[in-house]
Protein backbone atom coordinates (compact mmCIF):
# COMPACT_ATOMS: atom_id res chain seq x y z
CA UNK A 1 0.00 0.00 0.00
CA UNK A 2 2.81 2.36 0.90
CA UNK A 3 4.54 1.82 -2.46
CA UNK A 4 1.25 2.29 -4.34
CA UNK A 5 0.61 5.68 -2.67
CA UNK A 6 4.07 6.90 -3.64
CA UNK A 7 3.64 5.67 -7.19
CA UNK A 8 0.28 7.49 -7.51
CA UNK A 9 1.76 10.69 -6.09
CA UNK A 10 4.66 10.46 -8.54
CA UNK A 11 2.24 9.97 -11.46
CA UNK A 12 0.15 13.01 -10.40
CA UNK A 13 3.27 15.19 -10.06
CA UNK A 14 4.59 14.03 -13.45
CA UNK A 15 1.21 14.81 -15.05
CA UNK A 16 1.31 18.38 -13.67
CA UNK A 17 4.86 18.88 -14.96
CA UNK A 18 3.96 17.58 -18.46
CA UNK A 19 0.85 19.79 -18.55
CA UNK A 20 2.82 22.88 -17.54
CA UNK A 21 5.53 22.26 -20.17
CA UNK A 22 2.89 21.67 -22.89
CA UNK A 23 1.06 24.90 -22.01
CA UNK A 24 4.34 26.85 -22.00
CA UNK A 25 5.43 25.51 -25.40
CA UNK A 26 1.99 26.22 -26.93
CA UNK A 27 2.01 29.82 -25.64
CA UNK A 28 5.56 30.41 -26.93
CA UNK A 29 4.71 28.98 -30.35
CA UNK A 30 1.73 31.27 -30.90
CA UNK A 31 3.50 34.58 -30.17
CA UNK A 32 3.15 36.93 -33.18
CA UNK A 33 6.27 38.35 -34.77
CA UNK A 34 6.42 42.08 -35.39
CA UNK A 35 5.40 42.82 -38.99
CA UNK A 36 7.17 45.09 -41.46
CA UNK A 37 6.09 48.77 -41.02
CA UNK A 38 4.92 48.92 -44.64
CA UNK A 39 2.34 46.19 -44.09
CA UNK A 40 1.54 46.60 -40.39
CA UNK A 41 0.85 50.33 -40.31
CA UNK A 42 -2.35 50.24 -42.42
CA UNK A 43 -3.88 47.81 -39.92
CA UNK A 44 -3.11 50.05 -36.96
CA UNK A 45 -6.24 50.98 -35.06
CA UNK A 46 -5.94 54.67 -34.07
CA UNK A 47 -7.99 54.03 -30.93
CA UNK A 48 -5.39 51.54 -29.66
CA UNK A 49 -2.52 54.05 -29.69
CA UNK A 50 -1.85 55.98 -26.47
CA UNK A 51 -2.82 59.67 -26.64
CA UNK A 52 -0.13 62.33 -26.33
CA UNK A 53 -0.42 65.77 -24.78
CA UNK A 54 -2.75 67.84 -27.02
CA UNK A 55 -0.92 70.17 -29.42
CA UNK A 56 -1.41 73.89 -29.90
CA UNK A 57 -1.37 73.45 -33.69
CA UNK A 58 -4.66 74.32 -35.44
CA UNK A 59 -6.47 71.18 -36.58
CA UNK A 60 -7.12 70.79 -40.33
CA UNK A 61 -10.71 70.66 -41.55
CA UNK A 62 -12.19 67.19 -41.97
CA UNK A 63 -12.30 65.91 -45.54
CA UNK A 64 -14.00 62.82 -46.83
CA UNK A 65 -14.03 60.56 -49.89
CA UNK A 66 -16.59 57.77 -50.07
CA UNK A 67 -16.45 54.70 -52.32
CA UNK A 68 -18.45 51.52 -52.76
CA UNK A 69 -16.20 49.47 -50.48
CA UNK A 70 -15.06 51.98 -47.89
CA UNK A 71 -14.60 55.54 -46.69
CA UNK A 72 -11.46 57.67 -46.71
CA UNK A 73 -11.18 60.50 -44.20
CA UNK A 74 -8.51 62.97 -43.16
CA UNK A 75 -9.27 64.37 -39.73
CA UNK A 76 -7.19 65.42 -36.74
CA UNK A 77 -4.01 64.80 -38.73
CA UNK A 78 -4.92 61.19 -39.54
CA UNK A 79 -5.56 59.69 -42.98
CA UNK A 80 -7.82 56.71 -42.28
CA UNK A 81 -9.47 54.25 -44.64
CA UNK A 82 -12.51 52.63 -43.02
CA UNK A 83 -13.59 49.29 -44.50
CA UNK A 84 -15.88 46.50 -43.36
CA UNK A 85 -13.05 45.06 -41.23
CA UNK A 86 -12.36 48.34 -39.41
CA UNK A 87 -10.09 51.38 -39.58
CA UNK A 88 -6.77 51.36 -41.44
CA UNK A 89 -4.44 54.21 -40.45
CA UNK A 90 -2.39 55.17 -43.52
CA UNK A 91 -0.53 58.26 -42.27
CA UNK A 92 -0.62 60.57 -39.26
CA UNK A 93 0.76 63.96 -38.29
CA UNK A 94 2.52 63.65 -34.91
CA UNK A 95 1.76 67.30 -34.05
CA UNK A 96 -1.98 67.35 -34.76
CA UNK A 97 -3.10 63.73 -34.37
CA UNK A 98 -2.47 63.32 -30.65
CA UNK A 99 -0.92 59.87 -31.31
CA UNK A 100 2.14 58.92 -29.29
CA UNK A 101 4.38 57.03 -31.73
CA UNK A 102 8.17 57.03 -32.03
CA UNK A 103 8.64 58.28 -35.61
CA UNK A 104 12.39 57.56 -35.48
CA UNK A 105 11.50 53.88 -35.85
CA UNK A 106 9.22 54.51 -38.85
CA UNK A 107 10.22 54.78 -42.49
CA UNK A 108 6.61 55.35 -43.57
CA UNK A 109 3.34 56.26 -41.91
CA UNK A 110 3.77 59.84 -40.71
CA UNK A 111 3.93 63.33 -42.21
CA UNK A 112 4.40 66.97 -41.21
CA UNK A 113 2.22 69.85 -42.34
CA UNK A 114 -0.66 69.04 -44.66
CA UNK A 115 -1.01 65.77 -46.55
CA UNK A 116 -1.73 65.54 -50.27
CA UNK A 117 -3.87 62.52 -51.14
CA UNK A 118 -6.41 61.33 -53.68
CA UNK A 119 -8.39 58.14 -54.27
CA UNK A 120 -9.20 56.39 -57.52
CA UNK A 121 -12.84 56.51 -58.62
CA UNK A 122 -13.58 53.01 -57.29
CA UNK A 123 -11.54 53.67 -54.10
CA UNK A 124 -9.37 50.62 -54.78
CA UNK A 125 -6.20 52.73 -54.76
CA UNK A 126 -5.31 55.68 -52.54
CA UNK A 127 -2.35 57.92 -53.35
CA UNK A 128 -0.75 60.01 -50.59
CA UNK A 129 2.57 61.81 -50.30
CA UNK A 130 4.36 62.17 -46.95
CA UNK A 131 6.58 65.19 -46.28
CA UNK A 132 8.65 63.97 -43.35
CA UNK A 133 10.63 67.12 -42.50
CA UNK A 134 9.41 70.71 -42.42
CA UNK A 135 12.44 71.93 -44.38
CA UNK A 136 11.86 69.59 -47.33
CA UNK A 137 9.96 70.63 -50.45
CA UNK A 138 9.57 67.03 -51.62
CA UNK A 139 7.49 64.16 -50.28
CA UNK A 140 7.54 60.37 -50.41
CA UNK A 141 4.70 58.97 -52.50
CA UNK A 142 2.73 55.84 -51.65
CA UNK A 143 -0.27 53.96 -53.01
CA UNK A 144 -2.50 51.98 -50.66
CA UNK A 145 -4.21 49.01 -52.33
CA UNK A 146 -7.48 48.64 -50.40
CA UNK A 147 -8.11 45.13 -51.76
CA UNK A 148 -4.69 43.79 -50.76
CA UNK A 149 -4.52 45.98 -47.61
CA UNK A 150 -0.94 46.94 -48.48
CA UNK A 151 1.02 50.14 -49.01
CA UNK A 152 3.44 50.37 -51.94
CA UNK A 153 6.09 53.04 -52.44
CA UNK A 154 5.94 54.88 -55.75
CA UNK A 155 8.94 54.16 -57.96
CA UNK A 156 10.24 54.58 -61.49
CA UNK A 157 12.87 52.29 -63.03
CA UNK A 158 13.30 50.63 -59.64
CA UNK A 159 14.17 53.90 -57.89
CA UNK A 160 12.11 55.93 -55.42
CA UNK A 161 10.37 58.75 -57.29
CA UNK A 162 11.12 62.24 -55.98
CA UNK A 163 7.85 64.21 -55.86
CA UNK A 164 7.51 67.92 -55.19
CA UNK A 165 4.70 69.21 -53.00
CA UNK A 166 3.19 70.96 -56.03
CA UNK A 167 3.22 67.76 -58.10
CA UNK A 168 1.63 65.86 -55.22
CA UNK A 169 -1.16 68.44 -54.91
CA UNK A 170 -1.95 68.10 -58.63
CA UNK A 171 -1.81 64.28 -58.77
CA UNK A 172 -4.84 62.66 -60.38
CA UNK A 173 -6.21 59.31 -61.49
CA UNK A 174 -6.51 58.74 -65.25
CA UNK A 175 -7.43 55.96 -67.68
CA UNK A 176 -3.96 54.44 -67.21
CA UNK A 177 -3.78 54.85 -63.45
CA UNK A 178 -2.03 57.58 -61.50
CA UNK A 179 -0.46 60.70 -63.03
CA UNK A 180 2.07 62.76 -61.05
CA UNK A 181 3.76 65.57 -62.95
CA UNK A 182 5.13 63.99 -66.14
CA UNK A 183 5.00 60.47 -64.66
CA UNK A 184 2.16 58.00 -65.13
CA UNK A 185 1.38 54.43 -64.03
CA UNK A 186 2.80 51.63 -66.17
CA UNK A 187 -0.39 49.60 -65.69
CA UNK A 188 -3.68 49.91 -63.84
CA UNK A 189 -3.14 46.91 -61.55
CA UNK A 190 0.08 48.34 -60.05
CA UNK A 191 -0.28 52.13 -60.28
CA UNK A 192 2.69 52.70 -57.96
CA UNK A 193 5.09 51.61 -60.73
CA UNK A 194 5.56 54.69 -62.92
CA UNK A 195 7.31 55.83 -66.09
CA UNK A 196 8.17 59.25 -67.45
CA UNK A 197 5.90 60.37 -70.31
CA UNK A 198 3.07 62.64 -71.38
CA UNK A 199 -0.54 62.44 -72.52
CA UNK A 200 -2.92 60.53 -70.30
CA UNK A 201 -6.68 61.00 -70.22
CA UNK A 202 -8.00 63.01 -67.28
CA UNK A 203 -11.02 61.18 -65.83
CA UNK A 204 -11.81 63.60 -63.00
Amino acid sequence: MEGTRHERAAIVIASYIIGFITAFLFAAGTTDLQADPFTSLPSTNPASVAAAVPSEVVEPAAEELVGAEGELTYKDGQLVYTASDGDHLLSFNPETSGLLVDTEELTQGYHVGSLNYTASKDNQFIFFCEQQTAASDTCLGYVYDTNADRIFQISSDGETLSITSEEASEALWTAVGLKIGSYYSVNTSAPWVMANGEGSLDLR
